[in-house]
């Protein structure tokens, strides 16, 4: 298993000298996603609200 695993980090450690990674293209890869999930916390917070706005406003038609 140990002969294996060495095979795959000489095997990646390789592959990076060819391809080195895009530092710049990684970090923004990075601020795309924590934008992205800023956008999605946003809107389930607002699904939230909107489902709790509903049920108050049910509950006023049912009192009328």
């Amino acid at each position: 298993m140990a002969r294996l695993q060495n095979r795959l980090i000489n095997y990646q450690e390789q592959a990076q000298e060819i391809n080195p990674p895009d530092v710049e293209a990684l970090r923004q890869a990075k601020e795309l996603q924590r934008r992205v999930g800023e956008v999605e916390r946003r809107r389930v917070q607002e699904a939230k609200e909107l489902e709790e706005e509903n049920r108050e406003l049910e509950e006023e038609n049912r009192e009328w």
